[in-house]
C-alpha cells in the first residue's frame, strides 16, 4: 500500500473517532420500549428551574387547570397535592440534590412548595419529572449532569410512591436566543451569532441533544446514561422533547407556517423565558407526553388568567407537538413499527382549523370516505362526503369527527 494511501486512512480513522467521542448517539442508540402513559390523577412533581415554571403561572397554570379539568376539578385543588413544584431560579440538577441551604441570597427551601424537595420529600409523589440548565460559565466548569440524574432515579426507584418506587422523565429546554442572558459568547462554543436570525440558537439546539456543552452532558447522554445504570425494575427515563419542540416552532416561524408568528421573540419576548403562547407549548408537550395523549382538540385557554390564543395559532401548535412528540422515540409514545400509541387520534387525517367557529377543513382521507360528526353525547348530527365543512351554525361546544375509522376532538367556540 502506497504511503500515501496509509496517511489519508489514518486521518479519516482520527477523524471518525474523534466524531464517535464528541456525538456517541450518533451511531449507538437505546431501544426503549414504548412507555406506559400516567393517569390523570397521577402525583407528579416537577424539578427544574425558570423553563419549568410556565407549567405553574400564571397561576396556578395553565398545565395544573389541565390536569385538575382531566380530573374534573379546579386548579387550586390540585396544587400542592396532585402537582409539586420543585423550582430554583438558574439551578442546575447539582443544586436541586445537593445539601446548599441558600439560593439567591434565600433559604433554598422557601423556593419548593411544600412537601416537595425532589430529595427528601419523593416518597410522596408517584412521579418526577426533571430538567437540566446547560447554560453559564459556572456550570460549564462544574456540570456534573450524569451523575445528578443518576443520583435521582436510584433515589426515586427507592423511595418515591411510599417506598413502591417512582418513575423519572427528563425534560429538555432551550438556551437563550441571542447569548445576551446566558451563552454571553456563542463563538467560544463554535456558533457563530446572528442577532437577527438566532442561528446559534437553533444550533444549540440540537448541539445541547447530543453533545451537551463542550462535550460535557447533552439530553441524550444523559439519558442513555441513566437508562444503562438505572436500578433493576426500574421503567427506562424518557424524554419530553422541549428542545425539539423550540427547533420545529423556530424551523416552521423562518418559512411562514406559524399562524400570527413571525419572530420568536412574540413567544420568548425576553429571549428565554416564554410568555402565555410559550407556556401553552410547554402545557402541552408535557400533558403528551406524561399522559400519552394527542393534545390536538383541547381548549385555546386553558386557564382563565391566561390571554386566549389565536385558534390558527392553538391548532397549529397542537398538530405540531402531536407530531414532534410521538414520532420521538426517546419520548416512549411510538413502538417499534414507529406507530403512535394513542391511535384514536392519530394524525393520519387533519382537521383545520381547530377549535373553529365557521369553515373546517378535512385533509389526508380517501376520496370517498365520508366524514360524520358527532355531539359528545354521541348523537349524529352531520354525515357529509365534503372536505370543507361549514360549522357556523353549530352551538358552541365540544363534538366528535369520525372518519376512516378513526376520531379526533373538535371544538366549537
Amino acid at each position: 500500500m502506497k504511503k500515501t494511501n496509509i496517511k489519508h486512512l489514518v486521518k479519516h480513522f482520527f477523524v471518525l473517532t474523534a466524531i464517535l467521542v464528541s456525538f456517541p448517539n450518533l451511531c449507538f442508540s437505546q431501544t426503549l420500549p414504548p412507555r406506559t402513559p400516567s393517569s390523570f390523577n397521577i402525583k407528579q412533581l416537577h424539578c427544574g428551574h425558570s423553563l419549568t415554571s410556565p407549567l405553574f403561572g400564571p397561576w396556578p397554570g395553565q398545565f395544573v387547570e389541565l390536569v385538575a379539568d382531566s380530573n374534573g376539578k379546579q386548579g387550586w385543588e390540585i396544587f400542592g397535592t396532585m402537582i409539586g413544584a420543585a423550582d430554583l431560579p438558574g439551578a442546575w440538577l447539582k443544586a436541586h440534590w445537593s445539601q446548599v441551604l441558600n439560593w439567591n441570597n434565600k433559604p433554598r427551601d422557601s423556593f419548593y412548595m411544600p412537601n416537595s424537595d425532589p430529595r427528601h420529600h419523593i416518597n410522596k409523589w408517584e412521579l418526577m419529572v426533571v430538567t437540566e440548565n446547560f447554560e453559564g460559565p459556572l456550570n460549564f466548569d462544574l456540570n456534573q449532569s450524569e451523575k445528578y440524574l443518576d443520583s435521582f432515579v436510584k433515589n426515586t426507584w427507592q423511595n418515591g410512591n411510599s417506598g413502591n418506587g417512582a418513575p423519572i422523565m427528563l425534560w429538555t429546554n432551550w438556551p437563550a436566543l441571542d447569548g445576551t442572558t446566558y451563552f454571553a459568547d456563542f463563538k467560544k462554543y463554535g456558533f457563530s451569532e446572528n442577532a437577527t436570525t438566532y442561528t446559534a440558537f437553533r444550533q444549540l439546539l440540537d448541539s445541547l441533544e447530543f453533545r451537551g456543552v463542550n462535550g460535557k452532558g447533552g439530553w441524550i447522554r444523559m439519558q442513555d446514561n441513566a437508562n444503562v445504570n438505572r436500578p433493576s425494575g426500574a421503567p427506562p427515563v424518557y424524554i419530553i422533547p422541549g428542545n425539539r419542540m423550540m427547533a420545529r416552532f423556530y424551523d416552521d416561524v423562518k418559512v411562514g407556517k406559524v399562524p400570527t408568528i413571525t419572530n420568536m421573540n412574540q413567544i420568548l419576548p425576553d429571549g428565554v423565558h416564554p410568555n402565555h403562547i410559550g407556556a401553552y407549548m410547554v402545557s402541552l408537550i408535557h400533558y403528551t407526553c406524561i399522559f400519552g395523549k394527542s393534545p390536538v382538540g383541547l381548549s385555546n385557554q386553558l386557564h382563565s388568567g391566561a390571554p386566549t390564543i389565536d385558534p390558527l395559532l392553538a391548532a397549529y401548535i397542537q398538530n405540531m407537538i402531536w407530531d414532534v412528540a410521538s414520532k420521538y422515540p426517546r419520548a416512549g409514545l411510538v413502538n417499534n413499527q414507529g406507530t403512535a400509541i394513542d391511535n384514536i387520534k392519530t394524525v393520519d387525517f387533519t382537521v383545520f382549523p381547530n377549535p373553529a367557529n365557521s369553515i373546517i377543513n378535512i385533509s389526508n382521507v380517501n376520496e370517498n370516505t365520508s366524514t360524520e360528526i358527532f355531539r359528545s353525547t354521541g348523537q349524529l348530527i352531520l354525515k357529509s362526503n365534503l372536505k370543507t365543512i361549514d360549522v357556523s351554525t353549530f352551538p358552541k361546544g365540544i363534538y366528535i369527527i369520525k372518519t376512516d375509522n378513526l376520531n379526533k376532538k373538535l371544538i366549537i367556540y
